[in-house]
């Protein structure tokens, strides 16, 4: 396995640094996230395809965002950035 290298470890730290804040909020705002990605909590709009848009990209996102955070995660912990 390749050694990272002192560039890959810092960029690595940087993109926990920016994954983290976003973990820690969806971890303590969990429920009003699902409540509007499932639908549960009323959304105004005149156009009823823009609110299933954007809730489904919204889970897309969230999935994205945890996948790629426990990755990172993991690789921090593995490295020891």
């Amino acid at each position: 396995m390749k050694t990272l290298s002192r560039l890959e470890k810092q960029k690595l730290a940087e993109l926990y640094k920016i994954l983290a804040p976003v973990k820690n909020s969806h971890e303590h705002n969990s429920d009003s996230i699902n409540d509007f990605i499932f639908g549960q909590s009323e959304i105004r709009t005149g156009d009823e395809l823009t609110s299933k848009t954007t809730r489904n990209h919204f889970e897309i996102e969230n999935k994205a965002m945890l996948e790629a955070f426990d990755i990172v995660e993991m690789l921090v912990d593995h490295f020891d950035v």
